[in-house]
C-alpha cells in the first residue's frame, strides 16, 4: 500500500487527511517531530513525505539536506506545506529537490488532488518503465528530443531506429511504438501497417509535423492509436502516452480477468 508520512506540529490536518487518504486506500502516518519521522522512516517503507516548513526543534533546510544526503531517503518525493509566500523562501526550499511547495491557504481537498495527481503520475512512469518501447525517426534531432524526455523520467527501456525497414524486419516485439510519418527509406504508413499486422495489441502512436486532417484520419484508420503533432511540449507528449498506456493496461487487465474466469468455469 502507498504510504504517506506527514510531519506537522498541529493536529488540524490530521483527522481530515486521515479520512480522505483512507478512502483512497492510501496509508497515512502522522508525526509531530523530525525525531519521530526518522523512527518511521527507519521502520517502514515510505513513498511520499508531506512536511510543514516549521518543525519543532528542527530546521526545515537542515532536515531536507539530511534526507538528500542519505541514500535510504534521497529518492523519497517531498512536498512542503507553508504559510510563507516569500519568493526567496520558496527558492531556498526548492533547492533541496522538493517536488512542490504548497501554501497553507490552499484548501485541503486541493492539496489532496495535487498529491493524488503526483501519485498517479508515479504509477504511470512505473508502468512505462516495464514497457518495451521503440522510437522510429530518421532525424537525429527529433530522436534526441524524445531521448531527453525519456531520460528525464528515467525510462531506459527504449530502442531507437532511424530506418523504417530496419524496424519492420526486427524480430523484437514492443509494447509501445512511436513512429514518424515521413521517412527516407519507406513510408510511415507502410511501417504502421506492418507493425499492426504483427503486433495487434501494441500501442502505436504516430509523431509527425503533418497536420492535414485527412492524413491524420487515414493514419488512425490503418492502425495507429494516436497522432501527436510536432513540435510538441514534453508534458503534452507524455500525457498522450499516459492516456494510451492507461487504456492498454485496463484492456490487458480485463482480458486476464476474463481468461481467469473462463478457466474457473
Amino acid at each position: 500500500m502507498y504510504t504517506i508520512l506527514h510531519i506537522e506540529n498541529s493536529d488540524f490536518f490530521k483527522k481530515i487527511f486521515e479520512d480522505i487518504f483512507r478512502k483512497k486506500n492510501i496509508n497515512y502516518i502522522f508525526v509531530k517531530t523530525v525525531e519521530d519521522a526518522y523512527k518511521v522512516l527507519d521502520s517502514k517503507k515510505i513513498n511520499l513525505i508531506l512536511t510543514a516548513i516549521e518543525i519543532p526543534k528542527s530546521n526545515i533546510n537542515h532536515f531536507l539536506e539530511e534526507l538528500n544526503s542519505n541514500i535510504k531517503y534521497a529518492e523519497i518525493p517531498i512536498f512542503v506545506i507553508s504559510g510563507k509566500e516569500e519568493l526567496d523562501t520558496r527558492k531556498e526550499v526548492f533547492s533541496f529537490g522538493i517536488v512542490d511547495y504548497i501554501l497553507k491557504k490552499t484548501s485541503i481537498f486541493d492539496i489532496v488532488k495535487i498529491i493524488e495527481s503526483f501519485i498517479n503520475e508515479e504509477e504511470f512512469i512505473k508502468s512505462l518503465k516495464k514497457f518495451k518501447i521503440a522510437v522510429l525517426d530518421d532525424s537525429e534531432v527529433e530522436l534526441n528530443i524524445i531521448k531527453d524526455i525519456f531520460k528525464d523520467k528515467k525510462i531506459w527501456n527504449v530502442d531507437y531506429y532511424t530506418k523504417g525497414k530496419e524496424l519492420i524486419s526486427s524480430s523484437e516485439g514492443y509494447d509501445l511504438y512511436l513512429i514518424d510519418l515521413i521517412l527516407q527509406d519507406c513510408s510511415g504508413e507502410e511501417v504502421i501497417l506492418n507493425l499492426r499486422e504483427k503486433n495487434e495489441k501494441s500501442i502505436i502512436i504516430t509523431v509527425s509535423s503533418v497536420t492535414n486532417e485527412k492524413t491524420i484520419s487515414h493514419i488512425l484508420s490503418i492502425g495507429a492509436d494516436d497522432y501527436i503533432i510536432k513540435p510538441y511540449v514534453s508534458d503534452i507528449f507524455m500525457a498522450r502516452i499516459r492516456s494510451r498506456v492507461r487504456n492498454y493496461l485496463m484492456i490487458k487487465e480485463l482480458i486476464e480477468k476474463l481468461s481467469l474466469n473462463s478457466k474457473e468455469m
